[in-house]
């Protein structure tokens, strides 16, 4: 094929596969167009938009932070059962924000009691990109769907004010 396409994501089905490039040149992705017609046997349709912003990659492709936290949290959950940890027991957990000033820092901490949270430290994470850091916390077990709706909300408590998560740490509740 002439020209050049990078691959940059792909969905796939038991019925459909779905394959994304994006190219400099129109031209390169019209002949992509043409080689899949050349395959008559199979129900092939190849179409091309302009995007100068890569939306698609990024809106559909490219996972939120809500759900690219859940694969993290998938393996957090993971190396706790690995350890023997008790997933199934409330624990306190405590997680790490961080935004690019103090001012919007303190304006998610403002915010997170009515969330369920309970504001904790602030301190500043000198050569971060964000370095304005605090820690949150509030009690759940480790049960994927319940810490991905408990990472999830302070996600998008942070995202307006460009605020990210960068840490998550559990430990046991005792029983009494």
């Amino acid at each position: 094929m002439e020209g050049r396409a990078i691959p940059v994501g792909s969905v796939f089905t038991d019925t459909l596969r779905t394959l994304y490039f994006y190219a400099a040149e129109a031209e390169t992705i019209q002949h992509a167009s043409a080689i899949c017609r050349e395959f008559g046997s199979l129900a092939i349709t190849c179409a091309h938009a302009s995007e100068p912003h890569f939306t698609t990659y990024y809106r559909f492709l490219y996972p939120d932070d809500a759900r690219l936290q859940s694969v993290e949290n998938a393996a957090y959950i993971e190396s706790m059962r690995k350890r023997g940890g008790d997933l199934n027991m409330v624990r306190r957990v405590t997680l790490t924000m961080s935004f690019l000033s103090a001012e919007d820092r303190s304006a998610f901490l403002r915010e997170v009691p009515r969330l369920g949270f309970t504001p904790g430290s602030t301190f500043e994470q000198e050569g971060s990109i964000h370095p304005a850091c605090c820690t949150i916390s509030g009690f759940t077990n480790l049960e994927l769907g319940k810490l991905n709706r408990f990472t999830a909300r302070a996600i998008s408590a942070a995202a307006p004010l460009e605020g990210m998560l960068t840490d998550i740490d559990a430990e046991f509740v005792r029983r009494y």
